[in-house]
């Protein structure tokens, strides 16, 4: 009898270290099995989607219209408005306007306003049918530059209609008068311009006071004032100093300065084109040896808006 309950512990002993073996490896087997599923079945590698090329109609208004507030065909509708008015306004106190002039002079201007946004729109609809084709892009960003120029540097220019008129309606004296305000205002606003760029170029190269003196001289007697200002002015000032043999500037500097001066002034060189394909510096064609920039002007590194 012993011997049999003997046997019947054994017995029982060794199905309770079976059932707790089993217990007991269940989790590890579960551990296991999901191991394997995560070797068979990994999670994917995320997929890279390339955006597709497109440029929506607020980038438009900004090329044409600049940023400032006034991107948009109304606000600017109405800033050059004002400009129409400030300008017969400032005829009238300094040359004199008879009524009829007066008239004249803003029907003349509401034809160029006009003709300007319907060159705009004409301009869009190419727009939107190519915005989606990077070549068409940067076609038209060169096409839209003449536009932009015109919207931010007076927009009354030489070839307006407004101009015309004015040449027509007023009387010889009052010609004479108007333009002796407006070359004098220019070369106001150019030399004050002059002012900010020395500003700017000192913050790379260093200058003393008397240094910045002989540079500014140079550009007095070395080069011509500007056919007209604009958003570019301080490149407008960077190429009249790369115009300056290098014989009679490299002498005012230190050699350290002159490398940093000499970079900027490469800079200068090198919007030659655009700046005189767009009426800003003296001469209808660019110089020889000037060619178009590689990319867009406002794409490239070295453009940067000047207040």
């Amino acid at each position: 009898m012993m011997m049999i309950a003997r046997h019947r512990l054994i017995g029982r002993l060794l199905t309770v270290a079976a059932i707790l073996a089993v217990v007991a490896g269940r989790p590890c087997a579960r551990a296991q099995d999901d191991g394997e599923e995560e070797e068979e079945a990994p999670n994917p590698a995320p997929v890279v989607r390339m955006p597709a090329f497109v440029i929506n109609d607020a980038q438009f208004d900004q090329w044409v219209y600049g940023n400032m507030g006034l991107a948009n065909a109304g606000a600017a509708r109405g800033r050059l408005d004002s400009l129409l008015t400030l300008n017969v306004e400032d005829l009238e106190r300094t040359c004199g306007l008879t009524p009829v002039q007066k008239k004249k002079l803003l029907l003349a201007g509401r034809g160029d306003i006009k003709r300007f946004f319907d060159r705009i729109e004409e301009m869009r609809k190419r727009f939107t049918k190519g915005r989606n084709d990077q070549n068409q892009f940067a076609q038209l960003w060169q096409e839209v530059q003449p536009l932009r120029n015109a919207y931010h540097a007076g927009f009354f220019g030489e070839d307006s209609i407004y101009a015309k008129a004015l040449r027509a309606t007023l009387t010889p004296e009052q010609v004479a008068k108007h333009e002796e305000v407006v070359r004098d205002r220019t070369l106001y606003r150019y030399w004050a311009r002059v002012d900010l760029a020395m500003e700017l170029l000192n913050n790379q190269v260093g200058f003393t006071d008397d240094q910045r003196r002989q540079l500014v001289k140079l550009l007095r007697e070395e080069t011509e004032p500007p056919r007209r200002l604009g958003e570019h002015d301080y490149y407008v000032v960077l190429y009249q100093l790369s115009r300056i043999p290098e014989g009679k500037i490299k002498p005012v500097f230190e050699d350290v300065q002159w490398r940093f001066l000499e970079r900027q002034l490469e800079q200068g060189r090198g919007m030659e084109w655009f700046l005189r394909q767009n009426g800003f510096v003296p001469g209808d064609e660019p110089a020889p040896g000037a060619k178009p920039p590689n990319r867009m002007p406002e794409a490239r590194a070295e453009i940067r808006k000047v207040p």
